[in-house]
């Protein structure tokens, strides 16, 4: 069988053998996921010349029995009367670091475009749900005794659109009005707010360093941060603990990024909460910003809280790590980069537009149940309605019917031709036609590039009370 021969010092050093005990080794007392007859299956095409050299992947076993993991190159020569095998061995623990948070990365990438899509479906059966809701309860008597009945639809929508919130945060599609924060004030506020949620068996630890930078984000994302990191080192804790809460400032240089492909150079603020709970195995770490992903019974949380940190990190142009330990507790750490130069201007969700209070409406939704409901909406607040379910016919309608219309209510998801193509040909036959654009998911950065070139005088998102939608057509 074989032996080893010769070892260098670095592997020496790794493996914690002195060249003397491995001497009386043989390879297969370090290699535990290979057994002596796939090991020889393993060496066949070198002992039988159909290779030169072998190059594979597998783990060491340390003296201390920890492994890590190799890339090894094999290769066999003659020497002296009798065959021997020569490796290469590389430690490769970073490179499959690296290749797990790339893999892990595009996972949250891949989960993000489901959650969008899937809140977006959602959004639009809820403004059907809202919208018919409204007009029923507006039909009826004040002393119906279904009015109740339908009250409670309309909490359950509410609350339902409340989960499609937090998708669309996680998914980066949530419209966000960025501004100039104070990041300690910010934070100060925010753990007012979050030390009445905790019981007085939790101790605050406040470690926010001086000097913090600003930053350039949407004030109810980072409240929603805070809250819901110190809402789960809560539950982590069972109500009991010492919760630590932080700011530095860092600069993220290229060793960071190389580590973590994940992140960006630059100036960071970082924002960290730690906990001094039970820690988090491996095997929930992996799963711990999913959507929907908890550790809780059933009844004890959406499993949204950490998706909504992720999600809103990230679309600040930051991004969130943690680290756990069993037993040790859990750190997270949000990195929010700093606002510099210029301050950029805010995204504008809705502006205000002089329009008549009665007149024309042209609604371009493919949704059946949507375009249903605000058409019945619209008529009987005494619009009258033109309606198209994509873009080819709402250009039909404006050449046909352009001259009447006062706005147009705008989907941004349509079947057949992109927003910018509808809006191109729209303003070709109507520069100065009041377009609104409403959608259940889409980019901050898209509406607010529409909204400030003057493509579009405003942005309603989906699902929309009835008075929203009065409020902002009228």
């Amino acid at each position: 069988s074989l032996r080893f021969v010769y070892v260098n010092g670095a592997a020496l050093s790794n493996l914690g053998y002195s060249l003397a005990e491995l001497q009386q080794m043989t390879p297969l007392d370090i290699k535990p996921a290979f057994t002596r007859p796939s090991f020889e299956e393993l060496l066949l095409p070198l002992r039988d010349g159909t290779r030169e050299v072998l190059v594979f992947e597998t783990v060491h076993r340390r003296k201390d029995g920890t492994t890590y993991p190799v890339e090894v190159h094999l290769q066999r020569f003659q020497g002296e009367g009798q065959s021997s095998f020569l490796a290469f061995v590389n430690d490769i623990t970073d490179r499959k670091r690296v290749q797990a948070q790339l893999l892990q990365s595009q996972k949250m990438e891949a989960i993000g475009e489901l959650a969008g899509g899937v809140a977006h479906d959602f959004n639009n059966m809820l403004t059907g749900i809202l919208g018919n809701v409204a007009i029923v309860k507006e039909s009826m008597s004040p002393n119906d005794p279904l009015r109740e009945n339908v009250d409670a639809i309309r909490t359950a929508a509410e609350e339902a659109a409340n989960l499609t919130r937090g998708l669309l945060t996680f998914s980066r599609g949530a419209m966000i009005q960025p501004v100039a924060l104070d990041t300690n004030a910010s934070v100060e506020r925010t753990l007012a707010v979050l030390t009445q949620s905790l019981p007085a068996s939790v101790a605050i630890v406040n470690k926010l360093q001086p000097g913090i930078w600003n930053v350039f984000m949407d004030q109810s994302q980072m409240t929603q941060i805070l809250l819901n990191l110190g809402v789960n080192a809560r539950d982590s804790m069972v109500g009991r603990g010492t919760l630590t809460v932080g700011t530095r400032n860092t600069v993220v240089d290229a060793a960071y990024v190389q580590a973590h492909p994940f992140a960006r150079t630059g100036e960071f603020v970082v924002l960290s909460v730690a906990d001094t709970g039970p820690g988090i195995a491996p095997e929930v770490l992996q799963h711990i910003f999913e959507p929907f992903f908890t550790t809780k019974s059933v009844g004890n949380g959406t499993g949204l809280g950490l998706s909504i940190v992720y999600g809103a990190a990230h679309q600040a142009g930051g991004w969130v790590t943690v680290q756990s330990d069993p037993g040790e507790g859990a750190l997270f750490e949000v990195y929010l980069p700093r606002l510099v130069g210029q301050l950029p201007p805010a995204v504008v969700a809705t502006r205000a537009v002089a329009r008549p209070c009665v007149g024309t409406v042209l609604v371009v939704e493919d949704e059946p149940v949507v375009s249903a409901v605000v058409q019945a909406l619209l008529s009987r607040a005494g619009y009258d309605v033109l309606v198209a379910a994509d873009g080819a016919s709402a250009l039909h309608a404006l050449e046909a019917h352009g001259s009447d219309a006062n706005l147009i209510l705008l989907d941004m998801t349509m079947p057949g031709m992109t927003t910018e193509e509808i809006l191109t040909e729209m303003r070709r036959l109507y520069p100065v036609l009041p377009v609104l654009l409403t959608s259940g998911y889409t980019s901050s950065d898209a509406v607010k590039h529409m909204l400030d070139n003057g493509i579009v005088q405003g942005f309603l998102a989906k699902p929309y009370e009835t008075e929203v939608l009065f409020a902002t057509v009228a």
